[in-house]
């Protein structure tokens, strides 16, 4: 008989039967000649008992089911699952006279994923298992990686309704890997079941490369120096075929290593079972040494029969060096990456803990090295001379920075005598950065401990200045702040607009007692005295008074026509200048005076003075700020000073 395709509904049903069926084959055969699988299923009684294997040969193929076990009338059914003609013949099945328990059905039998299993997906198996005159009493998946030799088993439990589940899932196979399994339920009675054998297979993946990164760049040395810093990327390989190697071949410039020691053109990393052996591996690559200047973009090569050409392009430079004689010159080099050597000597007067930075002058001024990559090997001490250095410009936060590209070697000398620049905090400006200086009679605006990383205000006669302790190995760290007046040394560092004095250990601090009268205010600058317009006078402000050695009181006063001062504040504020605060034993504590702006002045910005003295100390001056404002505008007030009053 033939059987046509299943767009056909191509099958074979009987008329009922009587005396059951125990077993049951029939002998299958291509029909006709076009290529494709052929495929039958059995039915008894409507049930499936199974699907015999695919073929697409000449052959013939024998397709047995065995333990069928249903007595009475049965009607059997044989359909073409394919559709591909199948030719069968020689219809053979055994009677059931056995007793009346039947063994369980399996039915619908789903894996997952149902397709394209990948080799790192495992595999879970669920059926629809009854017995139509008992209980299932277990149910088993067998599996394994050859027809017939099913030696693994999960067990099966009922998950919902009618439906087990595999308790643990196949485990994930090799690509290309064939897995087959069937499932067997055993009822009460002990009667079993085995479905027909199931199958699949691993996908087989293409073979892959895989470099991280995907390109290296920044390879970089000055001419005449070399080789460059070293850069890595890791290479893992998988779903090779068979055994072999692949071979890593470095372009022209640079060259290649895989223990960062021993350096070659060429190398050659082995595979085995789909993978490079101990992979991830990691590559070293640099610029070789001797290279003439310019641009060295290139690309590392990768080939194998398995994956063909796979490349890491690598990006680089051999600079040519802009000399410059001192600090001055080497503080004005552009920022664009141009490698600048200093053919002086500069001194080195700290050397902090952060980033391997080291603060270095001459007579022109001073620089930091932010050395981050720890290209300077050499160690050096205070007072060291260093010669040679080379490096790029950048600026971080308005602190102008070398960023060395080459170890400069030996010190040129030592023991070198570094004298600090004498400077008050109101001349303290940028042109002072890195360099060694003195600030004279400053006091510390708070007491405790010194704490790492923390910015401290000081006061000398001119204003207030910062102290920062930057660094973690100096040696005042966790020491009680000063609570009198010091003379500080230390090196300057910039963080945007605020110049920060970092003085390098203990001895950099040295008590300096004031002995002579002085007058001291805070705040010096006093902002936002305003009013609305017709609205004056401003509510008052207040800054403080004090002084140490006094030999008269304090008398403070203001000429200005915008301004007024008083004793008390708030509803008691009463206009007087000069104000009179007097001395007890040379010392006038802490006082404070009051400031306002006077009513009736016109719309617009104001400025004014207030002086401090007494006899034998110098004058300090207050500058107040205010304005008359629109209160009707959004916002209110002006953006430019158009009346100063500066007396």
């Amino acid at each position: 008989l033939m059987l046509r395709r299943v767009a056909d509904n191509s099958s074979i049903t009987s008329a009922a039967i009587s005396g059951g069926i125990g077993d049951f084959s029939v002998k299958l055969y291509k029909g006709f000649t076009s290529g494709g699988d052929r495929e039958v299923e059995l039915f008894i009684n409507g049930v499936s008992q199974g699907t015999s294997t695919a073929f697409d040969d000449f052959d013939e193929h024998v397709f047995e089911v065995n333990g069928i076990n249903i007595g009475g009338d049965i009607v059997i059914q044989i359909t073409n699952t394919t559709s591909k003609q199948v030719i069968i013949d020689d219809i053979h099945w055994t009677s059931f006279d056995g007793p009346s328990n039947l063994p369980p059905t399996i039915a619908n039998i789903t894996q997952t994923p149902a397709t394209d299993v990948m080799p790192d997906q495992s595999v879970s198996v669920s059926a629809d298992v009854t017995d139509g005159d008992g209980t299932v009493a277990s149910v088993e998946l067998n599996w394994g990686l050859s027809s017939g030799n099913l030696t693994n088993s999960i067990n099966m439990n009922l998950a919902a309704g009618d439906t087990y589940t595999t308790d643990t899932d196949i485990p994930a196979q090799a690509g290309g890997v064939a897995v087959y399994y069937a499932i067997t339920a055993e009822d009460d009675l002990g009667a079993t079941k085995t479905s027909p054998e199931q199958s699949y297979t691993v996908v087989l993946l293409d073979p892959t490369l895989v470099l991280n990164p995907t390109s290296l760049s920044g390879f970089e040395y000055a001419l005449g120096e070399g080789p460059s810093a070293v850069q890595s990327y890791d290479i893992s390989g998988f779903n090779f075929v068979g055994n072999g190697s692949v071979d890593v071949t470095a372009p022209a410039s640079y060259e290649i290593s895989v223990d960062n020691q021993f350096w070659f053109n060429s190398l050659i990393l082995q595979y085995a079972d789909g993978e490079l052996i101990a992979q991830p591996r990691t590559m070293y690559v640099r610029l070789k040494a001797g290279l003439a200047a310019g641009d060295k973009n290139e690309a590392i090569a990768h080939e194998d029969v398995n994956i063909g050409l796979v490349e890491l392009p690598l990006s680089g430079e051999v600079t040519s060096i802009t000399q410059v004689a001192d600090i001055a010159a080497l503080r004005q080099g552009a920022t664009d990456g141009t490698v600048y050597q200093l053919t002086g000597e500069a001194i080195m007067s700290f050397a902090g803990s952060n980033r391997n930075q080291k603060f270095i002058q001459d007579a022109t001024g001073g620089i930091l090295i932010d050395d981050n990559a720890g290209i300077i090997t050499t160690e050096y001490e205070i007072g060291d001379g260093i010669t040679g250095l080379t490096g790029t410009i950048s600026v971080y936060n308005n602190m102008v920075q070398l960023i060395p590209t080459e170890d400069a070697g030996a010190a040129s000398s030592t023991g070198n005598a570094i004298t600090p620049v004498e400077v008050m905090f109101d001349a303290l400006d940028a042109s002072y950065q890195a360099q060694l200086v003195k600030v004279n009679t400053a006091d510390f605006n708070t007491t405790g401990n010194f704490a790492q990383g923390t910015n401290y205000t000081l006061t000398d006669p001119t204003g207030n200045g910062v102290m920062r302790t930057q660094y973690s190995n100096l040696d005042y760290i966790g020491t009680p702040i000063p609570e009198v007046t010091q003379n500080i040394t230390g090196v300057i560092m910039q963080f945007n607009s605020t110049l920060q004095l970092i003085p390098r250990s203990l001895t950099d601090f040295e008590d300096a007692p004031v002995t002579d009268p002085t007058i001291y205010a805070d705040p010096m600058v006093v902002n936002g005295i305003s009013y609305p317009v017709d609205g004056g006078p401003s509510n008052p402000q207040s800054f403080m008074i004090s002084g140490i050695n006094l030999t008269s009181g304090i008398a403070v006063t203001t000429n200005s026509a915008y301004f007024e001062i008083s004793a008390t504040g708030g509803s008691n504020f009463v206009p007087e200048s000069p104000i009179i605060i007097n001395q007890t034993n040379g010392v006038v504590e802490e006082t404070p005076i009051y400031a306002r702006l006077k009513a009736g002045l016109e719309l617009g910005n104001y400025s004014g003075l207030v002086v401090a003295n007494s006899a034998g100390a110098e004058n300090v001056t207050i500058t107040l700020n205010g304005s008359v404002y629109d209160g009707t505008a959004p916002g209110g007030g002006l953006e430019t000073f158009a009346n100063l009053d500066l007396e």
